[in-house]
């Protein structure tokens, strides 16, 4: 059916939010559908046709149930409901009237409705609210399309927009869902629209109905998809919803066969590579991630969800070169950007936190931007910000021409949470079920900062997703001192000095609210060692020795997210001195297993191939030099007998700096070794990013700055 003769164009049509006076309009949609589709909407069709009337509304009396039903077994269903056609004569429209008057007067069910602009005609609707019978979703109750109107792509238009709509309640935090007739043809909207079957049945008497039908629940994440492309441009104005279409497609497809047909083969040529455009120089190849969003529902995981209900997110590089003929190589990479903590119950206990929010905020803050949420994520992502994702075989000799995967971070635990973790195991599940990945045999499971918290936390769900590849974990600036540890000289304990974050005292609180200690992401025997005191599983220097791979930290003693004062050089030096011993002691606990690269240069993350191993005056080799050395040596063909070294180390002793030791004997103090250096290497003679590193961090130090931003 293409609709009924003389049907206006389709881009005179409005999208908008319904008042009272449109009570009307509704009920005569409402009981058009039930003229026209009655036995449809009863599931007694046989047509496979799809229809945008696409559901029995749920009563009003609306069982509270929300399991299986016995009564649904197909012995008991056998008899078969029909239209009460006393309930859809011509009478019937003032009483439907004023139910639909009694909907909109309340504020337990919502309406959104398709208007024929030029004849200001109501031709569809949906309505929406608090679910009848699960706390915490969010429900369609009603959607409807005039007999007219329908296979125009109105009823996908509709469920859309409320469920973005629902997106922004809090009473649809958990979830949505809809009960819809078994059998009802039109219930192919909502399988289009990615939402999924539950498994839950039940019978209920719709109001149009002589007797009881059989209804199958659809459920879905409060997030709805991005549109695509070619649907209708829908925005939001002081509370109305309206549609504008773009006819520019027939003139777009003429412009692109005129210009093919004068220089198609040119064009494929140049696509090849036998020759390059007439004028144009020959042009890099892109190092761009595509986005991939996951339905999570559609992975098992219904609780993986951002901080905001989106979608989890990760963006894909497939492999080029070699490795993409073999497709066995993998890097994937937790994007980083410090925690939050859940806001408490009383909003008068939530005081500004005295941390940058890259560091730590509040999730409910942090649910509005780009690390608490996807819906906003572009259709690719630039991955030559990063060296370790570089494409040039001299700068990043490993993973040049790797698959790389970004995981983009939204939970604010690194996915340490209940949500956390389960988008995690969807992230997964898709990549094995869609991408390739259970072909891989050599993967590295990577991260920066917090992102390196989680590669740690979580390299064994990898290596169970992948058991028979060769795994290990290269942790970038995942290092935050737990400053309540003993010191390993005398025992004593101490605070963090002045000049230092103390991210520790907020991180256990953070870890503790998000309940991670209960969610099953942590190493279980790491639990057990830290059974007092548990969220130390979330600090590297305690849970480098339980990590499940072998692992290998890139880290600098003087990590510029740790320092809020980089004038302050007696605090400088205690960071320095606390990350080397705390760092060798975990390393200490496996010997021969995980490896270091520390470093002196002030900075924070991927300083991939620009530092160099060595004491002053030597040549040392790079991260990406040492970090193959060790791959090989340590997990693809680890030796037996002698342990190959596995700490690397770029020393720098100033020798205008008393520090706490004597770099040559010229100064009073003990003599230098790796862990009693002075203060961090400011110059680009001994850090080649020294300069930008520090006016960068330079902005986060002033306490009295952050304030006034809070």
């Amino acid at each position: 059916r293409e609709g009924g003769h003389g049907t206006p164009p389709v881009s005179a049509m409005a999208l908008r939010t319904a008042g009272v006076d449109d009570a009307g309009g509704i009920a005569s949609v409402y009981l058009a559908t039930w003229r026209s589709h009655g036995q449809d909407l009863l599931g007694n069709s046989k047509s496979e046709e799809p229809d945008d009337s696409s559901k029995a509304e749920t009563p009003d009396d609306s069982s509270k149930a929300d399991k299986p039903d016995d009564s649904s077994k197909p012995d008991d269903a056998k008899a078969v409901a029909t239209v009460d056609e006393s309930k859809v004569g011509p009478e019937a429209q003032d009483e439907q009237t004023k139910r639909f008057e009694t909907f909109l007067r309340g504020l337990d069910r919502l309406f959104i409705v398709v208007e024929d602009k030029k004849e200001g005609a109501i031709v569809g609707f949906v309505s929406y609210g608090p679910s009848l019978s699960r706390k915490g979703f969010g429900e369609i109750m009603q959607l409807y399309v005039h007999p007219d109107w329908q296979l125009k792509g109105f009823g996908s238009k509709l469920l859309k927009d409320a469920w973005r709509d629902m997106g922004t309640k809090p009473w649809s935090s958990e979830g949505l869902h809809v009960w819809c007739t078994k059998g009802n043809a039109g219930n192919k909207v909502y399988d289009k629209a990615g939402w999924e079957v539950s498994g839950y049945e039940k019978k209920i008497v719709p109001t149009m109905s002589s007797g009881p039908v059989l209804v199958a629940e659809y459920a879905a994440l409060c997030s709805a998809p991005e549109s695509d492309d070619d649907e209708m441009l829908v925005f939001k104005d002081v509370g109305t919803t309206r549609m504008m279409f773009e006819s520019v497609g027939a003139a777009v497809a003429v412009a692109l066969l005129v210009i093919f047909a004068a220089y198609g083969p040119m064009l494929w040529q140049a696509v090849q590579g036998q020759r390059p455009l007439p004028g144009f120089a020959a042009v890099p190849e892109a190092n761009v991630g595509v986005r991939v969003q996951i339905n999570p529902i559609k992975m098992g995981f219904p609780h993986a969800q951002c901080l905001d209900g989106s979608f989890p997110t990760y963006y894909h590089r497939a492999a080029t070169g070699p490795a993409a003929t073999s497709g066995k190589n993998w890097l994937l990479y937790f994007q980083g950007g410090g925690w939050c903590r859940p806001d408490p119950p009383d909003s008068d206990d939530k005081e500004p936190l005295p941390f940058p929010p890259s560091l730590i905020d509040w999730c409910s803050d942090r649910a509005t931007s780009e690390l608490g949420s996807t819906r906003s994520d572009a259709a690719t992502h630039d991955f030559s910000e990063k060296p370790l994702f570089s494409k040039d075989p001299f700068q990043n000799p490993m993973f040049h021409d790797w698959h790389v995967v970004f995981i983009r971070y939204c939970d604010g635990s690194s996915f340490s949470s209940r949500p956390g973790a389960a988008i995690l195991q969807a992230i997964l599940k898709h990549l094995t079920k869609h991408r390739g990945f259970s072909k891989a045999a050599e993967v590295v499971v990577s991260g920066c900062s917090a992102g390196a918290v989680a590669a740690a936390l979580h390299a064994g769900a990898v290596r169970n997703a992948v058991p028979d590849a060769n795994i290990a974990a290269l942790l970038d600036s995942g290092f935050f001192p737990d400053w309540s540890r003993p010191h390993h000289h005398d025992g004593t304990t101490e605070r963090a000095p002045p000049g230092i974050w103390p991210i520790d005292t907020h991180l256990q609180l953070a870890i503790r609210d998000h309940g991670s200690v209960l969610a099953g992401s942590m190493p279980a025997d790491c639990l057990l060692h830290h059974q007092d005191a548990p969220w130390r599983c979330a600090f590297l220097e305690h849970l480098l020795p339980f990590v499940a791979v072998p692992s290998f930290v890139l880290q600098s003693r003087f990590d510029a997210s740790n320092v809020r004062e980089a004038e302050d050089g007696a605090s400088l030096r205690k960071l320095g001195e606390a990350t080397g011993w705390r760092l060798d002691a975990a390393l200490a606990a496996r010997p021969g297993v995980h490896g270091l690269f520390l470093d002196s240069c002030f900075h924070h993350c991927m300083s991939w191939g620009q530092i160099a191993a060595a004491a002053p005056g030597e040549d040392g080799p790079t991260q990406p030099e040492a970090f193959a050395a060790w791959w090989w040596d340590h997990v693809i063909s680890p030796r037996k007998g002698a342990i190959p070294p596995g700490r690397w180390d770029h020393l720098h002793f100033p020798a205008d700096d008393p520090g706490l030791c004597s770099a040559d004997g010229s100064t009073d103090g003990p003599p230098c070794d790796a862990n009693s250096l002075g203060s961090p290497c400011l110059s680009q003679s001994c850090c080649a990013r020294a300069v930008p590193d520090m006016d960068f961090w330079r902005k986060t130090f002033s306490a009295e700055r952050l304030f006034q931003k809070k």
